[in-house]
């Protein structure tokens, strides 16, 4: 499993592997300790590796074989 805090320190997104398909995502608020999966559909395989975020925590970004994706972050 990868993670990343947010760099307001309110929350953060968990990655869990799962052989032979995609990563799947979630957002474990630090706030009021809820958790939620994030969809992200791709028609390729994601195994999501440097995991950051933009300033304003809204755009998660990573990379995965070699490629940079990103995903939009709802509130």
């Amino acid at each position: 499993n990868k993670i990343v805090w947010s760099n307001d320190q309110k929350f953060v997104i968990l990655t869990e592997s799962i052989k032979n398909k995609n990563d799947k995502f979630y957002k474990l608020n630090l706030e009021n300790l809820t958790t939620s999966e994030l969809k992200y559909q791709n028609k390729n395989k994601i195994n999501a590796k440097n995991l950051f975020f933009s300033q304003d925590n809204k755009i998660l970004y990573f990379t995965s074989r070699g490629k940079l994706y990103k995903m939009i972050i709802e509130e």
